[in-house]
């Protein structure tokens, strides 16, 4: 919706996010499951996932953190020598105009695939005036986007409903 007062503002909105989409756009699919049901009598389950695929979104460079897990029984054991792991945790920032997925409504359940990549939203805010969603990605190292790359078709509206039964096949 454009507020009369904002006029220019939305058009400085939009004329940022345009030149983001050129300098940093990539191509993305957002992933959301769907119903889940189950068959009471042979116990199959059957889920719907719904992928969206964004052709322009803003994909920037990724920040790296160090994480460390620890287990509360090693550090409660008042040792001197603590163990636990480490790993290189990577977080990105997606920026998804609205223009490009104007039904698009977002969940924190919601992943994004990227590069072959799964990224698990880890927050997402709305921009103002509804012109953007803004998205903070953690990458999922080691765990499959969970469909089929070459199940998903573009469609018109860019988006496909997918189904899959209890053994995994889509």
């Amino acid at each position: 919706m454009t507020y009369p007062a904002s006029y220019s503002l939305n058009q400085q909105i939009r004329r940022v996010l345009y030149a983001l989409k050129r300098q940093y756009g990539g191509t993305i699919t957002i992933y959301q499951n769907g119903t889940v049901t189950a068959d009471t009598k042979t116990g199959a389950v059957s889920r719907t996932k719904t992928a969206t695929k964004i052709h322009r979104a803003v994909i920037l460079p990724v920040k790296i953190s160090r994480e460390v897990k620890q287990s509360i029984s090693v550090i409660s054991a008042n040792k001197s020598l603590v163990g636990g792991g480490g790993w290189e945790a990577g977080k990105r920032v997606f920026i998804v105009d609205r223009r490009d997925a104007s039904t698009l409504s977002l969940k924190e359940s919601d992943w994004i695939g990227f590069n072959g990549r799964k990224f698990a939203i880890e927050n997402f805010e709305e921009y103002e005036f509804d012109a953007a969603y803004v998205i903070t990605g953690k990458e999922v190292k080691g765990e499959p986007l969970g469909v089929l790359g070459s199940i998903i078709t573009e469609s018109v509206t860019d988006t496909v409903s997918l189904a899959s039964n209890s053994d995994g096949e889509v």
